[in-house]
């Protein structure tokens, strides 16, 4: 068995915290001491696949044998993470070379029975007639201005550490502390109608069809005919209107107060 640090040590520079990972890509014999309760995923799998309610463990036997399932069933690493049990704030980004930060959003486990670790299973995103279905809601992040300012800041940093551009979305849990970590990153996250990032386009005042066209206008902007491009459609780039909302509001600016952006209707 080898065990090695997760490539998101990458992102444990000033501003951002993940929890430590490691890597394992054989069978669980021998695993290093981890801290209790933990997760066990998938290193190369989306969507929440390989995720399920036996993926939180609370003990060496529950975690050799999440192991064991990962590597034999997903034939690839098993990713071995503090399970934090807390809030979960989505930051939608979108636009290049500078990415707008779009109004947070908020997965709630209320609905999940007592016991129930307050994660995102493979079940809660494929399976409607499941518990974990029914059991959470995506909603908009209710957050202090300094809350809203921070999150902001992270998603930014996480987006632009990782080498993202023109759209993508950065999750975060908050501990016990109301301390943010990194605990995910997409770069290619579900555009669907109802999927996290175009709420959250919603909430910034984007119709769907506006937030795909942020998406293909900047990567249409890397391109050395844009102007021909746009030109050719009897558009210039720079009579392009982008959103009218105040995204500033969710920007890292240390000493402004933000504005509040009305939820869209």
């Amino acid at each position: 068995m080898q065990a090695h640090p997760h490539p998101d040590r990458r992102l444990s520079r000033p501003v951002l915290r993940t929890q430590p990972c490691l890597s394992l890509d054989r069978g669980p014999e021998r695993i290093p001491r981890v801290v209790f309760p933990a997760i066990v995923k998938p290193e190369r799998e989306d969507g929440s696949t390989g995720i399920a309610v036996e993926s939180v463990v609370h003990d060496m036997a529950a975690l050799r044998a999440r192991v064991e399932h990962v590597i034999a069933t997903y034939r690839q690493p098993a990713v071995v993470q503090r399970y934090i049990h807390g809030r979960e704030i989505g930051i939608s980004l979108v636009g290049w070379p500078v990415p707008r930060v779009l109004p947070p959003g908020e997965i709630l486990f209320a609905g999940l029975p007592p016991g129930h670790p307050h994660i995102l299973t493979f079940s809660s995103k494929w399976d409607p007639e499941s518990i974990d279905w029914t059991g959470t809601a995506a909603v908009p992040a209710v957050l202090r201005p300094r809350e809203q300012r921070r999150v902001a800041a992270i998603g930014r940093r996480a987006f632009e550490v990782l080498g993202l551009r023109d759209y993508g979305r950065v999750d975060v849990r908050l501990d016990e502390r109301g301390v943010p970590y990194v605990i995910d990153v997409n770069p290619n996250c579900d555009l669907s109608q109802d999927g996290g990032f175009s709420l959250a386009a919603a909430r910034g005042g984007l119709s769907y069809a506006g937030s795909i066209w942020e998406i293909l206008r900047s990567a249409l902007r890397r391109r050395p005919d844009v102007s021909v491009l746009f030109a050719s459609r009897g558009r210039s780039p720079r009579h392009i209107r982008t959103s009218a909302l105040p995204f500033s509001a969710y920007e890292s600016t240390p000493d402004v107060e933000p504005a509040v952006v009305p939820e869209a209707s």
